[in-house]
């Protein structure tokens, strides 16, 4: 059981992760010599002198990112209004497997980074990723399409974007993997504060 306290916690991580990594990327890209958006991954960030300030957000996010789908039922709970029919336990469960994963793969994408090194293990990592992306944002939009439009919608666009970029011939997959990250940032921010403000709502005691 998810008490109030820990609750609160890991939504705040969250938040604060997604601005965290916002602003990192931001400055890694700026002090980054000669970053070009249209040629290069964000992976290129996690190299050379911008590797401190890209690499600790993405490894933050990851952690947090586990802590929101281990406890997703909790928080799709809260979502919902009252005499709407629950969140299936096959919907929350497979989220809990998928987003876990999701998160670890992300940890594991800010520690291999990609030199000669680490390199393939990092490319297998970001490209599994992206690929779970697809199965885990599509079923988080089906219990969010009742209580919020905006971030079912938004859950399907990181679906959309995800699934152009890695499979579309002839796209730019340099800019797509930015703009999936910027939308996925969005809807992770979104989706907490939705959360914290309603929490926040609730008269003291109430679950």
């Amino acid at each position: 059981m998810l008490n109030f306290r820990n609750k609160i916690l890991y939504l705040k991580g969250m938040l604060f992760s997604t601005v965290y990594f916002e602003i990192s990327v931001i400055l890694a890209m700026l002090l980054y010599p000669n970053y070009n958006q249209n040629d290069q991954f964000l992976s290129a960030l996690g190299v050379g002198s911008t590797a401190l300030l890209f690499n600790p957000p993405v490894i933050v996010i990851g952690l947090f990112t586990c802590m929101i789908f281990l406890f997703i039922g909790s928080f799709l709970r809260t979502l919902t209004s009252r005499g709407d029919e629950p969140v299936s336990n096959l919907i929350i469960y497979s989220l809990q497997i998928l987003g876990v994963i999701l998160g670890a793969l992300l940890i594991g994408v800010g520690v291999f980074v990609s030199d000669k090194a680490t390199g393939k293990i990092h490319n297998t990592l970001a490209i599994s990723y992206f690929l779970l992306l697809i199965p885990v944002f599509f079923i988080l939009s089906i219990p969010l399409y009742k209580s919020s439009k905006i971030l079912s919608g938004t859950a399907l666009l990181v679906v959309i974007l995800t699934t152009t970029g890695l499979f579309l011939p002839g796209v730019n997959q340099h800019i797509f993997q930015k703009l999936v990250v910027q939308v996925e940032l969005i809807f992770f921010f979104l989706f907490t504060l939705k959360i914290i403000l309603m929490e926040n709502s609730k008269p003291e005691g109430g679950e």
